[in-house]
C-alpha cells in the first residue's frame, strides 16, 4: 500500500475506513503521502490528491500531526479531508488545522466527528476557517466542541463561510446560549440547509430553536434532520474545566505507554527464560537458581556463605510467599523449587 500511495501520482480519492492503524500506521500512510509529494515536487506536477477519509482507525495525537503534515504536502489540490472517531484529541485537532489553514485554500468539506475539540480545538479550528472560503460541509459531532468553543466556531462562519451548506452538531454539548448563538449565525449564512442538533441542550419550544427550524424551513431545508425531538433539557450543566481534558489526555498518553511495557514485559517472557517467581512486580529468573540447590534443601551455593544472611533470606521468602498467595503464577514443573517449608527455614 505504501508503494501505491508513493508512486501513483494519479490517485485522486484515498478512503481507508476501519482498518485498524493505529498510530504506528497512520505514520506510515503519512509518510508514503510525503514521499509522493516528494516526487510531484521534483518532477514539477501539481497533485492530483483531493479527497482523503481515514476514519475509525486510532490515529490518535501520536498520528495525526504526520497526516496533517503529509496532507499539507499536496496543498492546494486537498477538498475533502475526513477523520472521524480516531480518537484525536486537543493538540491533534490544534495541529490538523494549523496545517490545513496554512497550505489547503480549497477545503471544501472537514470532518471531524467523534473526536475531542473543547477549547483548545475549537480556538483553532475558528482560526483556520477564514482559510477555507470554500468551505460547504462542517462535521463536528460527538466531538465535544462545548458551548464556549462553538460560539467562536459559529461567529467566525458567519464571517467567512457564506458557502456552507452542511453543519453536523449532534452531541456536542450546546447549551441555550451556544444554540442562540446559531439562531444569530443562520442570518448570515444563506446556504445553509442541512444543520442536526440531535442530543444538545434545550427546548424544542425555545425561541431561537424556532428560528433555526424556521429559517431552515423556508430555504427548503430538512427539519426533520434537526433532531429537535432529541433535545435533551434534562442534561444541561456547566462546562467542565479545560484543564480537566488536558489531564486526561496526560492520563491517556500513561495509559498507553503502561500497555505498551506489559505487551514488551509479555513478549519477554515467551522468548526468553521462564521467570521463577513473579510477585510484587518482581521476576528471579530460572537461571539464578543454583545448581548446588535441591529440593527439600537449603544448603547455600558456596561454602563460605554467611549464616545470618542464609537464614535472613530462607524467612523473607516464606514471608513473601504468603503474602503472595493468590497473586503468584507459577508453571506446574516449577513449584517444586520453589517450597520452602518452616523446617528449612529452622534448619538454615
Amino acid at each position: 500500500m505504501t508503494d501505491l500511495f508513493s508512486n501513483n501520482h494519479s490517485i485522486e480519492v484515498i478512503r481507508l475506513q476501519n482498518n485498524g492503524l493505529g498510530i504506528s500506521g497512520g505514520k506510515i500512510i503519512a509518510a508514503a503521502l510525503e514521499a509522493a509529494a516528494d516526487q510531484l515536487e521534483a518532477a514539477g506536477v501539481t497533485s492530483r490528491l483531493r479527497s482523503v477519509t481515514i476514519g475509525r482507525n486510532r490515529l490518535e495525537n501520536g498520528s495525526a500531526p504526520d497526516l496533517a503534515r503529509a496532507l499539507a504536502r499536496h496543498g492546494k489540490s486537498i477538498e475533502e479531508v475526513r477523520v472521524p472517531q480516531n480518537g484525536i484529541r486537543m493538540q491533534g485537532i490544534e495541529e490538523l488545522c494549523q496545517q490545513l489553514a496554512a497550505n489547503c485554500p480549497n477545503l471544501r468539506s472537514l470532518d471531524l466527528q467523534d473526536n475531542t475539540l473543547v477549547q483548545r480545538g475549537s480556538r483553532a479550528l475558528s482560526a483556520a476557517i477564514p482559510s477555507w472560503p470554500q468551505l460547504e460541509s462542517l462535521n463536528l459531532s460527538d466531538s465535544i466542541v462545548r458551548s464556549t468553543g462553538a460560539k467562536w466556531i459559529f461567529e467566525t462562519l458567519a464571517e467567512h463561510s457564506s458557502d456552507l451548506h452542511t453543519l453536523l452538531l449532534q452531541y456536542c454539548e450546546l447549551n441555550r446560549g451556544a444554540l442562540a448563538s446559531l439562531a444569530d449565525a443562520l442570518e448570515a449564512l444563506p446556504n445553509l440547509k442541512k444543520v442536526e442538533l440531535h442530543g444538545n441542550w434545550a427546548e424544542e419550544d425555545d425561541e431561537f430553536i424556532e428560528r433555526i427550524r424556521s429559517t431552515i424551513e423556508a430555504r427548503g431545508g430538512s427539519v426533520e434532520a434537526l433532531g429537535l425531538d432529541e433535545l435533551e433539557l434534562e442534561a444541561e450543566e456547566e462546562e467542565e474545566p479545560e484543564e480537566d481534558y488536558e489531564d486526561s489526555e496526560e492520563e491517556e498518553e500513561e495509559e498507553e505507554q503502561a500497555e505498551e511495557e506489559e505487551e514488551a514485559e509479555e513478549e519477554t517472557k515467551e522468548g526468553g527464560d521462564v521467570p521463577v517467581l513473579t510477585h510484587d512486580r518482581q521476576a528471579v529468573p530460572a537461571e539464578t537458581q543454583s545448581p548446588d540447590q535441591t529440593e527439600g534443601s537449603s544448603e547455600p551455593a558456596t561454602e563460605d556463605a554467611d549464616d545470618g544472611t542464609i537464614a535472613g533470606a530462607a524467612a523473607a521468602a516464606v514471608t513473601a510467599l504468603g503474602a503472595a498467595v493468590g497473586a503468584v503464577s507459577l508453571e506446574d514443573d516449577q513449584k517444586d523449587d520453589l517450597e520452602v517449608s518452616d523446617r528449612d527455614v529452622a534448619s538454615a
